[in-house]
């Protein structure tokens, strides 16, 4: 989960105002309390993680489409898509405070 507390570090914009509404929405309907070992703070935007920190994903498996709602594990290509099926995310909570705390996240350009 995206710790609420952290967000009192961040600039106070609408960018970081609306993160800080979404990270309270996401831990109000969050199942941590009752499974600790969850973490869904991050949602779908896990997978921006693949990208900008390949380290976050710890393990991963290729996956085929089936059908519409159907997957299966496969150890060949071709492949659809990848599931994480283990994340650091204490990596990912690092890199995302840090970006929304880096002051030329907010730089506006002249046009």
């Amino acid at each position: 989960m995206m710790p609420l507390e952290r967000f009192t570090e961040l600039p106070n914009n609408e960018m970081t105002a609306d993160v800080h509404r979404i990270a309270e929405w996401f831990w109000d309907r969050s199942t941590k309390k009752v499974r600790p070992v969850r973490d869904d703070g991050f949602a779908d935007g896990a997978g921006i993680f693949s990208v900008f920190r390949p380290d976050s994903w710890v393990a991963v498996k290729k996956q085929r489409a089936t059908g519409v709602f159907g997957v299966s594990d496969v150890t060949t290509n071709p492949y659809d898509l990848l599931d994480a099926r283990k994340c650091d995310y204490d990596v990912m909570r690092k890199e995302f405070f840090a970006t929304l705390a880096n002051p030329a996240v907010y730089h506006k350009t002249k046009r």
